[in-house]
């Protein structure tokens, strides 16, 4: 909600645009690509007044921050946690190792979605149509928001604390099974994961991002049985239980109108 606010010149009310994000959040449950939750934030964007063509590239500059941010962290949490002393310790093996595997899975990612975006014409066509938009919003409006630091503020400072929430969710839950791996590695464990899984066009990347978290915790030495409980219990807090304030965000969007 922080970053949509932020994403356009003209106020947006905080509360309003929280209760979009959660109506949002649950109609991505079941489209993939978040298809349904950007035509919704589009929508709310356009009935308060900004043209659809900028509404369409402020959604654009939203997921350009969180993709920015994703970048920054992988990059923060791969160095803390080849830095981090008690690695070794947590994992039983050499904590370097780990973090290598970590980048090699991850520039995996990169070649997969290049594939992938290579060998589907249609998605390739809506992955250029959605970075031109980006770029055109970035040149025709960054420079206004840029002289507001408040709207910086909410666009990257929304993107970075809800990515630092889902890792710390993340290991509230293994910690919860007794997994013992310091912070930082596993903050690094959890955005790789979920870039691997940002390949793949199911809702909410359901069935990829669940792999992708068991086979780096598996890989740094967490028992089977434990990383398939800990992923599970992580993904029931936060993908299927918000599915509840979602839909009532969603009928209260809809009766009173914000999109």
């Amino acid at each position: 909600a922080m970053s949509l606010a932020g994403s356009v010149i003209r106020p947006i009310p905080l509360g309003q645009a929280t209760v979009v994000m959660f109506g949002q959040s649950f109609l991505n449950r079941f489209t993939p690509m978040n298809a349904g939750g950007m035509a919704m934030r589009i929508r709310y964007l356009q009935k308060g007044g900004t043209d659809v063509t900028v509404s369409t590239a402020a959604i654009g500059l939203t997921s350009a921050a969180s993709g920015l941010m994703q970048v920054v962290f992988i990059v923060f949490f791969l160095l803390w946690s080849s830095s981090d002393p008690a690695g070794d310790v947590s994992t039983g093996g050499d904590s370097s190792g780990h973090n290598f595997t970590l980048i090699l899975i991850f520039a995996g990612a990169i070649v997969v979605a290049g594939i992938v975006m290579a060998a589907t014409p249609k998605f390739r066509r809506w992955v250029v149509a959605f970075v031109t938009s980006t770029l055109e919003k970035i040149r025709h409006d960054f420079g206004e928001l840029a002289r507001r630091p408040s709207k910086l503020g909410l666009l990257f400072g929304g993107a970075a604390i809800g990515k630092m929430a889902t890792i710390v969710a993340f290991v509230a839950a293994c910690r919860g099974f007794g997994v013992e791996i310091p912070f930082a590695e596993l903050g690094a464990m959890y955005l790789v994961a979920n870039t691997i899984a940002s390949t793949v066009p199911t809702p909410g990347g359901v069935g990829a991002i669940e792999a992708a978290l068991i086979l780096v915790l598996t890989n740094a030495g967490v028992p089977q049985a434990t990383a398939w409980a800990a992923v599970l219990l992580f993904r029931l807090i936060n993908y299927w239980l918000p599915t509840i304030p979602g839909y009532v965000g969603l009928k209260v969007s809809q009766s009173r109108e914000y999109v």
